[in-house]
């Protein structure tokens, strides 16, 4: 096979986790600092334990990386260029972002930082991807969803480097895209505090429970594949569960090169219980999903012995911190000339460096003895060093004095001096001088943008999801107050929508514009449906085999990933779109600071406030986004509308039922232990489901803060045609007579912003 050198990428929530991930052959580690890191609950590291981490591991030919893989809120953006300045000036090799904005603003303040897109972004094909490249980012952590093919695909046309899980715990949700705990409990997944809902009963069973994974038996296939980083998942996990599964999988991966790979019945059987929670699966990369997949039983760590843990702290903990690699030899030189700089020489290995200290001055009462200096050089405490004391050479002439203080300082900076030419030889970075105060925040140099002059504030804008919707919308009274109509893609491709071809005419006609709704995710596999939906091909088709029918013209674009946005970007400077079609940044593409803004503005002409802020906070971008060019008719926030909780490749009916491979989408009933019911949208056009809430989130309350700052979105989903036109008539007719809220409802997220 090819010999590619595939990197083993290890977790660390703790000090003692990350050296244990060093003895036990991690290539490279991955960690937090106290802030902006996606794992909250972790013990992770100080700014001294990490900065000690960098330099240990730099020594070994490791590298680091730091999670900032949390969405930033704008009162926490200026607090970043502070937070990472230290770690980049001690040579840090990466940084794993979910954020735009953090991108951005990382790109201009650290241009020479690696910049890792993380899993959190959901990148699903090579357009997103490239997206991410354009802005700086080198390596990207696509969606564990994706298959091999799909990954391979990636690379191959961006030529970007793919790091992917290989081994730990998988979200049921695409990552980046589960609202489930923060709508729950307040505590966000893309603020590193899941509660973890996925992993709560449903139906009598855990249908949402995904397995761990283990990817072990499919080493020699993704080594020939040429994945750049193998991943290991658990910052979250024990030391042992770090140490004792990076080292299992460093023996796979080193026999796998000699050509003798084979896994032992000792190693199956330590993955198999190394906090295991559900039994195992080898995930994604060969399917795309499956009941098989699922635990169906209650989530919990077990099988690991005493005995195993113990086994695992004396290979690789013990002893603790940063002993137990092999040390460095060390001889010194040292001069000491009464009137001359003390000069000491220090010599380990290929490398030499000279260094000078203060004055030695004549001995008054006490002169230094060679006993001395040789105590003073050959304290070496928790070094990489060990002293070679027999090539040690120590020259004194007369009586002559020299602080033990002093020694000790010139030892320390001669060893710092090998220690920095061991690192560079290597290829990292020992450290970088800094060249002043912290990287001040770019200012936005965006040229004012024309106005789309799609209609003038205040607008009501619908989402539907179904034909009935759809239907009723068009009927409604309430149309001529409806500036905006959003279909969902799956409703357009299922062919329904073209049983209202002239009401959508008339509609357009009376000055009403109409948007598609894009798929959440889009995957290989859905590119005939982007084709047709796009207009590069002229037509629709209804079912799998039915005859090509007329297509309705579209006005713009609800995108949802970004995978869609840079690839109509692309369709609109190629002209394969016309100048005037509208793309729409839905709420899945997350703005929730004025760099994402800033990012926003070069590539959408509308877009939409966050779901998880605050009414305060999204309050508080009302400046960033005027500044950055965006108009109030520019501008949409969802004032009505089941959250989607999650997004996800498992399928809850192929799992509970059955897959029934139906065209069309349906709606299942998902019931939690409390017995409410979340519904499932089943979609399986695009083989995903769509979790939605148990109620509606309803801002009828504050909507006078609102009128007139943004166009207000409703968004329809399980609702029937008299639902929908009570809402209709409450949320859009005039104040005097216009109905009654929804009977259950949560005001979301407006007063109660996540952690």
């Amino acid at each position: 096979m090819k010999k590619y050198k595939s990197e083993l990428l290890a977790p660390a929530g703790s000090p003692e986790a990350f050296y244990g991930a060093i003895r036990a052959g991690a290539d490279a580690v991955y960690l937090a600092g106290k802030s902006f890191g996606a794992r909250v609950y972790a013990d992770n590291f100080t700014e001294e334990d990490l900065k000690a981490a960098i330099r240990f591991a730099h020594l070994y030919g490791r590298k680091v990386y730091l999670t900032v893989n949390t969405l930033v809120k704008e009162s926490e953006m200026t607090l970043l260029p502070d937070f990472l300045s230290p770690y980049y000036e001690e040579g840090l090799d990466g940084v794993i972002v979910q954020d735009l904005g953090v991108i951005r603003l990382l790109r201009e303040c650290f241009p020479v930082l690696a910049l890792h897109a993380s899993t959190q972004l959901s990148v699903t094909g090579p357009k997103g991807a490239e997206l991410l490249g354009s802005l700086g980012v080198t390596r990207i952590v696509p969606a564990r969803e994706l298959s091999l093919k799909e990954v391979l695909a990636i690379k191959r046309q961006t030529g970007l480097e793919m790091e992917c899980f290989i081994h730990g715990a998988l979200c049921y949700s695409y990552s980046g895209q589960c609202l489930f705990s923060s709508m729950l409990g307040g505590r966000s997944g893309n603020r590193g505090r899941c509660a973890q809902p996925c992993r709560l009963p449903y139906c009598g069973s855990y249908p949402l429970s995904l397995k761990d994974l283990n990817t072990s038996a499919l080493i020699p296939e993704l080594l020939e594949a040429g994945i750049d980083s193998f991943k290991i998942e658990g910052r979250m996990k024990s030391p042992e569960y770090v140490a004792g599964v990076t080292g299992i999988y460093r023996n796979l991966i080193d026999r796998c090169r000699k050509g003798n790979f084979a896994i032992t019945e000792r190693e199956r059987e330590m993955l198999a219980s190394l906090y295991v929670r559900g039994g195992v699966s080898d995930g994604y990369y060969h399917r795309r999903n499956g009941a098989e997949m699922i635990s169906g039983e209650a989530p919990g760590y077990r099988g690991q012995t005493e005995q195993l843990l113990e086994e695992i702290r004396r290979q690789y903990l013990e002893p603790a911190g940063p002993e137990g690699l092999p040390k460095r030899k060390v001889s010194f030189s040292m001069s000491l000339l009464p009137g001359e700089p003390a000069r000491l020489t220090a010599i380990s290995g290929d490398y030499a460096v000279q260094v000078s200290g203060e004055t030695v001055q004549e001995a008054q009462n006490r002169p230094i003895s060679e006993e001395d200096v040789l105590r003073g050089l050959c304290k070496l405490g928790h070094t990489v060093f060990a002293p070679e004391e027999e090539k040690f050479r120590i020259t004194l002439q007369g009586k002559v004095f020299y602080s033990l203080k002093g020694i000790n300082e010139i030892r320390r900076r001669s060893l710092r001096e090998i220690e920095d030419c061991i690192i560079a030889s290597y290829g990292l970075v020992p450290s970088r001088s800094r060249t002043g105060t912290s990287p001040a925040r770019p200012e936005s140099n965006g040229a004012p943008r024309a106005d789309k002059g799609l209609f003038a504030c205040p607008v009501h804008e619908v989402l539907v999801s179904t034909k009935e919707q759809l239907g009723q919308v068009l009927a409604s009274d309430c149309l001529p107050r409806i500036g905006l109509l959003l279909i969902e893609e799956a409703l357009y491709l299922s062919g329904d929508t073209t049983l209202f071809e002239r009401e959508l005419e008339d509609y357009r006609a009376g000055g009403g514009k109409v948007f598609l709704a894009l798929c959440r995710i889009r995957r290989a596999e859905d590119a005939r449906a982007f084709d047709l939906v796009t207009g590069k091909l002229p037509s629709v088709i209804r079912g799998k085999n039915a005859p090509l029918v007329r297509e309705i013209l579209f006005d713009g674009a609800l995108i949802r990933n970004l995978e869609d946005l840079w690839d109509l970007c692309g369709m609109r400077r190629s002209g394969a779109l016309p100048e005037d079609f509208c793309l729409s940044a839905d709420h899945s593409i997350y703005l929730w600071n004025a760099e994402a803004i800033r990012l926003l503005r070069e590539l959408a002409d509308r877009v939409t406030l966050p779901l998880e802020l605050s009414g305060a906070e999204c309050g508080a971008l009302m400046g960033p986004l005027a500044q950055a060019g965006f108009l109030s008719s520019e501008i949409s926030r969802v004032i009505y509308g089941r959250c989607p909780l999650m997004v996800t490749a498992n399928c809850v009916q192929k799992t509970l039922h059955g897959c029934i491979g139906d065209a069309k989408q349906h709606l299942l009933p998902l019931q939690d232990r409390y017995r409410k019911e979340f519904p499932v949208r089943v979609d399986c056009l695009h083989c995903l489901n769509l979790i939605y809430n148990s109620v509606p989130s309803s801002l009828h309350k504050n909507l006078g803060h609102w009128v007139g700052k943004s166009c207000l979105r409703l968004e329809l989903s399980t609702e029937d045609g008299k639902e929908t036109e009570a809402v209709l008539n409450f949320y859009v007719k005039e104040r005097t007579g216009g109905g009654r809220p929804p009977l259950e409802y949560t005001t979301g997220y407006e007063s109660r912003p996540v952690e």
